[in-house]
């Protein structure tokens, strides 16, 4: 069972926090999931200052656009990564603008933070599949997807966005 503030019903009430905030979920768009399935995207138009967040479900292919499929904790994981990239952009600026920016900062604060969350591997496989641009934000988000409860990110959210 999940602990208290990381239960399904929590993570239904970040999943409604995002939207609160502004920002439309998809859920299982085949066409924006391609080769994503079991993932998600946090995307922005900076022209128009909007931003959209993706999930793609770990049993989502054959769900159909906008249909739940069985949630995994692979999936409740990407919901609350995404939702801190959300946090990162209020923290950088405006919502939607594109600029991210660690919650924490780029020093001795982020780099202990994820040093205590992830494992060594985990650091290295974001340096290979993400620029190096993005290092920062993706430590942090992975980080808090891994140890910050849903419900405390829906609070950061209310609180950097609202």
């Amino acid at each position: 069972a999940a602990k208290a503030g990381n239960t399904l019903n929590d993570h239904q009430r970040l999943w409604e926090t995002v939207e609160r905030v502004g920002v439309p979920v998809f859920l299982n768009d085949p066409k924006a999931c391609e080769g994503k399935w079991g993932g998600g995207m946090y995307a922005t138009n900076t022209r128009e200052r909007k931003s959209a967040l993706l999930i793609c479900q770990n049993n989502g292919e054959n769900a159909g656009a906008g249909n739940h499929a069985r949630w995994t904790a692979n999936d409740l994981d990407t919901l609350r990564h995404e939702a801190q990239h959300i946090v990162q952009d209020c923290d950088a600026g405006v919502l939607g603008d594109g600029y991210l920016e660690p919650m924490l900062g780029t020093g001795d604060r982020l780099v202990n933070f994820v040093n205590k969350a992830l494992p060594a591997s985990k650091v290295t496989f974001i340096k290979r599949h993400y620029d190096r641009e993005d290092w920062l934000i993706e430590f942090e988000a992975f980080a808090v997807a891994e140890v910050i409860d849903a419900s405390q990110i829906a609070e950061a959210l209310v609180s950097y966005c609202l």
